[in-house]
């Protein structure tokens, strides 16, 4: 009987150790996702094989920040143009997914089956083109719209008043590949303020500012941010300006308010900072394949959708969005072109007008 415990005792601790080194500490799991990504070739990552036919996927950021919120509105706005069927079937389903947005999300875009679409700032696509990081991509995407400006939210404790306050100083740049951590960076070095920098997630971020953890955290994302909003004043956190004299290309200057976050900012109160313009672009299919016909399917539901988009409940980032507006650099997905040309003069004047309001 003893035996067999010291039997059973050994294949229990082999396999606890098994379940262990899949649980291994996060450097060793990235390490193991590194050696998963497809190898780079001269035309750019390998696009899977096998994707769904009834399915895309719309790729974005992080749950709670507005590019998520955007991609889920984007899904329901399409569920809501399609016909269902006898057994509730319908054409096209989009379904948001949830990434850490940025460089993860072209890459997704150009590696996963159903990756069609994807929200990402055009910095970063301007980056990935210039240093080829994951190829030559211009040919392999296109944009479909440009949507609006992603706010730089700088978010900090009592003791900070200023970006030159965060020197030397233990701050949230946003997780690897992310949006927020590109510009974060990019910001930085501009403002040459060198800070001991964590790489954490928004929710991440404000429990470490909450405990005083961190001076301060960054989030790109379009304001007002559902999960900044859940702030209140008792939590004793406020956004501070962000202000450089040489600003890098793309970087917009912008400005957030008092009403779109009352717990952060005083009443009446506003802070400068920059933002940069994203897009959403998509996978660059072959014209008469069957997924370039399920992104024109995509593209159709949602033009007849926009309007309503405009509208609340919807998030007021909505109202910025001008389909017909163009990327310098970058080529507009064919399909979405075509709907631009053929459409009726008044009628893209009226989106236009719309867009405005």
């Amino acid at each position: 009987m003893t035996n067999r415990l010291l039997i059973w005792w050994g294949v229990f601790l082999i396999v606890l150790s098994g379940e262990y080194l899949l649980l291994a500490p996060e450097a060793g799991a990235k390490d193991s996702v590194k050696r998963q990504v497809p190898a780079i070739t001269s035309s750019g990552l390998r696009k899977a094989a096998g994707g769904n036919p009834g399915v895309v996927e719309i790729i974005s950021d992080p749950l709670g920040e507005t590019e998520f919120r955007v991609a889920d509105e984007i899904a329901s706005a399409v569920a809501s143009t399609q016909e269902t069927g006898p057994n509730g079937e319908i054409a096209l389903r989009v379904i948001p997914v949830v990434s850490r947005g940025g460089i993860q999300a072209v890459r997704d875009v150009l590696t996963l089956p159903n990756a069609d679409f994807g929200i990402v700032s055009a910095r970063i696509l301007d980056r990935l083109q210039e240093t080829r990081e994951l190829g030559d991509i211009k040919n392999r995407i296109g944009y479909v719209a440009p949507l609006y400006v992603e706010e730089i939210h700088l978010l900090a404790g009592p003791n900070v008043r200023s970006l030159a306050d965060l020197q030397g100083q233990a701050v949230s740049i946003g997780e690897d590949e992310g949006t927020t951590q590109v510009i974060a960076r990019e910001l930085l070095s501009s403002a040459d303020v060198q800070v001991r920098a964590e790489r954490w997630g928004l929710k991440e971020s404000i429990a470490a500012l909450k405990a005083g953890k961190i001076a301060a955290a960054f989030l790109v994302s379009g304001k007002p941010v559902d999960d900044l909003k859940t702030l209140t004043t008792s939590d004793d956190l406020r956004l501070i300006p962000v202000t450089l004299s040489s600003p890098p290309s793309g970087f917009l200057p912008s400005t957030i308010t008092a009403e779109d976050y009352p717990a952060l900012l005083r009443p009446g109160e506003k802070v400068n900072t920059f933002g940069v313009q994203n897009i959403l672009f998509a996978y660059n299919w072959p014209s008469q394949s069957q997924r370039a016909q399920l992104e024109e399917m995509f593209i159709k539901s949602l033009v007849l959708r926009l309007a309503a988009l405009k509208r609340p409940p919807h998030h007021p980032k909505w109202q910025e969005v001008e389909p017909a507006r163009t990327l310098p650099g970058w080529q507009r997905l064919a399909s979405m072109d075509a709907w631009l040309k053929q459409s009726d003069q008044r009628l893209r004047a009226e989106f236009v007008k719309s867009s405005r309001r």
